[in-house]
């Protein structure tokens, strides 16, 4: 690489470095200042030919005024054009890079002056500009009175050679419209004056060039414009559809929600029903589908974010220099997440330099974007710079260009570098998808800058939300099975709830959403009550309890009653009623045995799930006499014969064992005597314990 001359500047440079850190001078020998503003000026100029710079002064040019063009000592790096645009140039002029004009050779165009610059490369005419060689020269144009400036521009241009540039600084410039939730908590859209006035700049922005762009849009704002009543937001909407025609839509979370937050609060399946959501709301408001190929990281990110976006089909990586830990090795270089899991994320980020430059404050936006498209300029001779150095291809190189938050100065200065780049090679606009496929095909792995992000910030409130979400829903899945088919208020209840997540809500109006929310779920599930009458009587063993259900609100409401009883058997322990006024109906029953004995009731949405119980569970009592009746009198019956069997059985018995006793002790007949005496001779037979006395 050449070593840039670094020569201590002449009086002239000394006057500019002074004048380029101003808005103005302080007026020479009595003459008024003059502010200048540039209106327009060729980024390059080829070799021999003349070059236009148009300007607007505000006052008048003394007649006696000369106006000078000087070009200083080449530019070779960025930091030399971001010293030059703050200091002044640290070289001298050039030979033969000083014109001198009259004000008489000035041509008015309107309220601005345009000036013809001729350029050569040798010392023909002393009256053409000496740019010898190719490169980025520092230019000035001032205004002198008796030798003294009273006004002053300081821009840059390019004397090309006759080799196109072997390394192209690949761009993608990125525009962004983000909004807090426009529903409100009673169920109205309020879009704001801010968000109206967002949309109408971004529209005014991609109308002022046909460059490729990559967008986002705040899912929830398109579909909050889509409900309102007002016909200038309908309009709005079709002329950002057609804006939006030719340019990458990135997709987003319907409401703002990062990645990192969604892990640590237990909102990962949030994330990926936010992604539908915002999908659906983009399509629906913009007939404009998207493909889940880029995540725009706004907030810090750590790796179990990256590896969420992973899993939900996101390949790469927009990534705002405000996240990052570190700065980059190199300029322009593609880079991944370090320490991310299952691959690189390949990432394309925005330049420091390029977003101060962008973003600074600034009376003039050509002459700003001149110095933003300079800057990348300077990147692409760095590079070609260090290849031949090194006798190796220029790396890729590829920027982001963050143009979300931007105000309307900056955005001023964004259309003047749109209208700016297609006057260099050296620079080449792309949506962020293909910017990023070109600089990875010509990147290594090896070569991609691993860079650290910030920390996010601590989730508490995110994790609190995430639990009221997840109760929130719970409630609005087993209340929607109460109410009609066609009801409109489980969608309401659900389009609430899904704003709660935004990152950008502020906590007053989440604390409505849930109290809104509560109050009408609750409000309803209260609607139906059980009555009873205190005690019931069974007539039988099987027979009927009598209950009603009253419903005081006017929604016909489904309910399932559950009835149970350690004492009675229940054929039928659930009954699903629709309930308009009042419902009566009878639960049959079987008593296992008498007594009295307690009922519980319990009143359940339809899908009766333990989470579903509308109210406390209702008691009453049972009083059971199941045998009563000719029941009673038929079991007294054959107790009674029983009873009769068992005496008379015990009599008989007795009989029989007192008359085998007798007939053991008391002789018998004389004609028995033979009988008694063979009885005699044989075994005694044995006395049972019933005989002996």
């Amino acid at each position: 690489m050449r070593t840039l001359r670094r020569l201590a500047a002449g009086p002239a440079a000394v006057v500019l470095i002074g004048l380029a850190l101003t808005t103005g001078v302080a007026p020479a020998h009595g003459a008024d200042e003059l502010a200048m503003r540039l209106v327009s000026q060729a980024l390059t100029v080829a070799p021999d030919t003349d070059t236009t710079i148009v300007f607007e002064v505000d006052g008048s040019i003394p007649a006696d005024a000369t106006v000078v063009v000087q070009a200083f000592t080449r530019i070779e790096t960025r930091g030399e054009v971001r010293n030059a645009i703050d200091k002044g140039p640290e070289g001298t002029v050039v030979s033969g890079g000083r014109v001198e004009y009259t004000p008489e050779q000035l041509v008015p165009t309107g309220s601005a002056f345009s000036l013809v610059v001729g350029v050569q490369t040798g010392r023909d005419d002393r009256d053409r500009l000496r740019l010898a060689n190719p490169g980025l020269y520092p230019l000035t144009i001032e205004i002198l009175v008796d030798d003294e400036p009273i006004g002053a521009l300081f821009t840059f241009i390019e004397r090309t050679g006759d080799v196109p540039p072997t390394a192209v600084v690949q761009a993608a410039i990125a525009l962004e419209v983000d909004a807090p939730p426009t529903l409100t908590a009673d169920g109205s859209t309020e879009v704001s004056a801010e968000s109206r006035a967002a949309i109408d700049q971004l529209i005014e922005t991609m109308n002022a060039t046909t460059a490729p762009l990559t967008v986002s849009v705040r899912p929830e704002l398109l579909e909050g414009l889509s409900r309102s009543s007002s016909q200038a937001d309908l309009d709005r909407l079709g002329r950002l559809t057609a804006a939006l025609a030719t340019r990458e839509l990135l997709p987003d979370t319907y409401v703002a929600l990062d990645p990192s937050t969604s892990v640590r609060a237990d909102l990962g399946n949030e994330f990926n029903d936010q992604l539908r959501l915002g999908e659906d709301a983009l399509r629906a408001a913009l007939g404009i589908g998207t493909a889940r190929r880029t995540w725009w990281v706004r907030d810090p990110i750590d790796r179990s974010g990256v590896e969420l976006l992973r899993s939900k089909g996101f390949g790469q990586l927009l990534v705002g220099e405000s996240v990052r830990a570190d700065l980059p090795r190199r300029d322009g270089e593609l880079g991944t997440p370090a320490g991310t899991e299952g691959g690189v994320m390949p990432s394309l980020m925005s330049d420091i330099a390029v977003q101060a430059r962008l973003t600074g404050p600034t009376d003039d936006p050509v002459l700003a974007a001149h110095h933003v498209v300079a800057d990348l300029m300077a990147m692409s001779l760095e590079a070609e710079a260090r290849a031949l150095e090194d006798d190796r291809p220029p790396d890729a190189l590829g920027v982001l260009v963050d143009g979300s938050a931007l105000d309307e100065g900056a955005l001023a200065v964004l259309r003047q570098v749109f209208t700016l780049l297609p006057g260099t090679t050296r620079v080449e606009l792309g949506t962020a998808s293909q910017v990023i496929d070109r600089l990875y095909a010509d990147t290594r792995d090896a070569q991609l800058d691993r860079f650290g992000m910030n920390a996010p910030d601590a989730a508490s409130v995110a994790t609190e939300t995430a639990t009221t979400v997840s109760r929130l829903k719970a409630a609005i899945d087993s209340t929607a099975t109460m109410l009609p088919d066609r009801s409109p208020d489980p969608e309401r209840w659900t389009a609430m709830v899904a704003v709660l997540p935004a990152a950008n809500l502020s906590a007053e109006a989440r604390d409505e959403f849930i109290r809104q929310l509560d109050g009408e779920i609750g409000e309803l599930r209260s609607c139906i009550s059980v009555r009873t009458s205190g005690q019931v009587s069974l007539g039988g063993r099987v027979s009927q309890v009598p209950l009603t259900l009253l419903n005081k609100c006017s929604t016909p409401l489904t309910v399932r009653v559950r009835l149970s009883s350690p004492k009675l058997r229940l054929s039928q322990p659930d009954t699903v009623a629709e309930v308009v006024d009042k419902y009566p109906f009878e639960i049959p029953v079987e008593a296992r045995t008498n007594g009295v004995f307690v009922v519980t009731v319990e009143l359940l949405t339809p899908g009766g799930e333990p989470m579903a119980q509308l109210s406390r569970p209702v008691t009453f009592t049972v009083e059971a006499s199941a045998l009563t009746g000719l029941g009673q009198v038929i079991s007294g019956a054959l107790l009674v014969v029983l009873a009769t069997w068992w005496v008379s059985h015990g009599f008989r018995r007795r009989r029989i064992g007192r008359a085998a006793a007798a007939e053991a002790f008391v002789p018998s007949h004389p004609s028995a005597a033979a009988t008694t005496a063979t009885a005699a001779t044989a075994e005694p037979h044995p006395v049972s314990s019933g005989d002996a006395k």
